[in-house]
């Protein structure tokens, strides 16, 4: 967010006061903004976290586990973001799923074959959105004083110069609003990245060989 224009503030309250003459006072007390400390008027929020997961998982068939998977995500009203076909061994998603739902999708999902790994992580986005939500509101009650201000103009040169800094405050309070919206957006549905993989089947000489890999690594390591 741009900093805010205080001297072009100055200027356009200079030009009010002046125009009044002898109700200089009573102007200067219209327009001084009082701004109360909005973080303290809230009540402590609850944690906001914005959770991540990646599962990778073998299936026989990663093309339909993966149209399988899809199917789940809509009836959990999630949806996907990408979906990518290395080849038909290899599939990749990028999917959101309501964060509530999160923990059984995971589960769902990993019984459609075998995990080879699995990993949930979050971040805690409260102070974040607490100090979005009390910026907001001071900007939100500078705006209304300038409207106010607006109606008083004595003249096009006032009128100008306090249109100018209502267009710079609501510039402002769109982008904090729309960020606003992006981390809660984030907190609301969680990201899963899937890797799907297809399952090796070994011939009868590809199980022997397996198993003898399988004994000599245990005649050096044991765990």
């Amino acid at each position: 967010m741009r900093p805010f224009k205080f001297l072009s503030l100055f200027i356009s309250l200079l030009i009010l006061i002046s125009a009044c003459g002898g109700n200089r006072q009573n102007l200067a007390a219209e327009t001084h903004v009082q701004l109360p400390n909005a973080g303290a008027m809230m009540s402590p929020p609850s944690r906001l976290l914005i959770k991540t997961a990646q599962l990778s998982v073998e299936v026989e068939n990663p093309k339909t586990t993966a149209n399988q998977i899809t199917t789940l995500i809509s009836t959990e009203k999630g949806y996907v973001e990408n979906r990518r076909e290395v080849d038909k061994s290899k599939i990749s998603m990028s999917v959101k799923i309501p964060e509530k739902k999160l923990i059984f999708f995971i589960e769902k999902v990993s019984s459609m074959g075998t995990v080879i790994s699995k990993s949930v992580n979050s971040r805690d986005v409260t102070e974040q959105v607490t100090d979005i939500e009390a910026k907001l509101a001071n900007l939100k009650l500078l705006r209304e004083k300038f409207r106010k201000l607006l109606k008083k103009a004595k003249n096009v040169t006032e009128t100008l110069a306090i249109e100018a800094e209502l267009s710079r405050l609501q510039i402002d309070i769109d982008s904090i609003e729309s960020r606003k919206k992006w981390l809660k957006n984030q907190v609301s549905y969680s990201n899963v990245t899937i890797n799907l993989g297809k399952k090796t089947v070994y011939g009868p000489l590809g199980y022997l060989g397996h198993g003898l890999f399988w004994f000599f690594e245990k005649l050096f390591i044991i765990e």
